[in-house]
């Protein structure tokens, strides 16, 4: 789904405003092509302001969609104790259009499944602005991918086959 597809998914049409926080790869500039195509307006995001700051800029611009990297969600929810591996990824959402998924690799296997993913969704929350809390997650016994260590995409199960979905 090419980025002018996803805005108008997400109900973001011409003239309206969009936010973009990502490091300087070819999914930044993607994603700023696509905008203009789109006719949206987009306010960058500096990525030393802390999670409040960038939600004040999200608000005062006007933002309802926000571009961001996964690597900084992955990075976190890495940092919890129980967790050996993350893989997160965008999925179709009916309100927003795109939004979070998250599948975890635990260190070793939990009888409550679904307590240590309301954890990290607590965990996630202290260190991330809200809006990038991955909105369902999902335990995987084990993440497929190449010896390189690059995720296996193709090889991830559906999204949303897992425990926990925020309501």
């Amino acid at each position: 789904m090419s980025v002018v597809d996803q805005l108008k998914a997400g109900q973001v049409g011409a003239g309206e405003h969009a936010a973009i926080l990502m490091a300087n790869h070819a999914s930044y500039y993607e994603a700023m092509l696509g905008a203009v195509l789109a006719g949206v307006w987009l306010a960058p995001v500096n990525s030393h302001l802390t999670a409040p700051e960038i939600e004040y800029v999200m608000a005062d611009s006007g933002a309802r969609v926000l571009f961001t990297d996964r690597e900084e969600v992955e990075g976190v929810l890495l940092e919890h104790p129980e967790v050996a591996d993350v893989a997160v990824i965008g999925v179709d959402d009916k309100e927003w259009g795109r939004r979070v998924h998250a599948y975890i690799q635990p260190i070793a296997e939990h009888e409550d499944g679904f307590g240590l993913l309301e954890s990290l969704r607590e965990f996630a929350g202290q260190r991330l602005a809200k809006f990038k809390v991955p909105r369902s997650m999902e335990l995987i016994e084990q993440l497929p991918r190449f010896d390189s260590g690059k995720l296996y995409l193709n090889r991830l199960p559906p999204p949303d086959s897992g425990h926990w979905q925020d309501s």
